[in-house]
């Protein structure tokens, strides 16, 4: 290579520096544009440097800004030409991105469209889409959460776990950190740690659950007496029972203040911090031993796991789901009432009427059905 070619392409690789660094380029090298449109939502950390973020930020603003000065505009002027014209809400969203406009400003697109009156129809389908498309991340975030109830009560945790981790971050970015429904799928996700022995992480989980319930319901509201409960129980597990029995406590005096001392609540509050006391003396106990023979670490104390049955009570505790528990004795006792009723001639509540037979004729298959109905009602109520 001579002189005059190496200079040559010294300056060609400058003019296309300066070109990237025109267009905020992410590489000095080349034309590397490329978008974050997560760069400013709260909350999220970012792999990239800070120098890397700076040139991101910079770079979405200037879009956005184009969006809103240029192609927003040049949308809206087509459709008064009658050059686009959408017919729905899919309609609209292609149209929007043939011009580059992502649909996070659809609003914008609403407020341009409605001083427009010829563009009325196209208004109303904006703003049907921006509503439909709103709803469906509120919904997603229950979905995903009843459904992680479900596959966890079913064995599957991995699953679980995973719907329950996609729908706080689906809340996360539509409500954020401080919202009720962020302390619920923290409590959720806490509980099905403790479950699986991952007390630590569960930890973190309940902790964040408390301090947004205390924040948005108050400190001495109900649901702050089973956040407290929850961590209480995560603290147990971990041998910090001194914690343990500070949080619980306070779920005692918040169920005694507001429900009664008599309440079923309260009564197993107390219960559960007379086993907290007692293995905190066992604890306790077994430190001194270990101190009198020299030995300052003594063995870990065994911590039993909690049972499926009672996460799954908490989860439905937490989650508002309530189940309907009949026995074979009220069974019974249904279909007792049930052919007493038939003998009489008196309609059965919530039932198809049913009619006496003459006198000699048998009522054992019909009664036999009409149990089975009530059983898959109750079934149905149940589930």
């Amino acid at each position: 290579m001579n002189k005059k070619t190496f200079i040559a392409g010294e300056r060609s690789r400058a003019v296309v520096a300066a070109a990237a660094r025109a267009v905020a380029s992410l590489k000095e090298s080349e034309f590397d544009v490329r978008f974050n449109p997560d760069v400013y939502s709260a909350g999220i950390k970012h792999a990239a440097t800070p120098e890397q973020l700076a040139k991101q930020r910079h770079l979405v603003k200037e879009a956005a800004a184009f969006l809103l000065t240029t192609q927003i505009p040049a949308f809206v002027r087509e459709c008064l030409e009658h050059t686009s014209a959408p017919m729905d809400g899919a309609g609209l969203t292609e149209a929007l991105h043939a011009r580059g406009i992502n649909v996070r400003y659809l609003g914008r697109v609403c407020a341009a469209l409605k001083p427009h009156a010829s563009l009325s129809y196209l208004y109303s389908i904006a703003v049907a889409e921006l509503l439909l498309r709103a709803a469906k991340h509120v919904y997603t975030n229950y979905l995903q959460s009843h459904l992680a109830l479900y596959c966890f009560a079913n064995g599957q945790v991995s699953t679980a776990l995973k719907l329950l981790y996609r729908a706080r971050y689906l809340a996360l970015l539509v409500c954020g950190e401080n919202h009720p429904e962020m302390a619920l799928l923290d409590s959720n996700i806490a509980l099905i740690l403790h479950a699986v022995g991952e007390y630590e992480l569960s930890l973190r989980f309940a902790e964040r659950a408390l301090n947004v319930t205390g924040a948005t319901h108050g400190a001495r509201s109900l649901k702050a007496a089973v956040a407290r409960h929850l961590l209480a129980r995560t603290l147990s597990c971990l041998g910090d029972f001194r914690a343990a029995l500070q949080h619980e406590k306070e779920t005692y005096s918040i169920y005694k203040l507001l429900l009664g001392e008599k309440h079923e609540k309260t009564r197993e509050s107390s219960e559960c911090l007379r086993h907290l006391t007692q293995q905190a003396v066992v604890l306790q106990k077994r430190l001194t031993e270990a101190y009198a023979r020299g030995h300052p670490h003594p063995a870990p104390l065994h911590i039993q796991p909690p049972a499926m049955a009672s996460v799954i009570d908490m989860l439905n505790l937490i989650n508002g789901i309530l189940f309907v528990q009949i026995s074979p004795q009220d069974i019974e006792q249904f279909k007792a009432e049930i052919e007493k009723r038939q003998l009489k001639d008196l309609p059965v509540p919530g039932l198809p009427e049913v009619t006496v037979k003459e006198k000699g004729e048998s009522t054992s298959d019909e009664t036999a059905a009409v149990v089975k109905e009530l059983k898959d009602t109750i079934n149905g109520a149940g589930s």
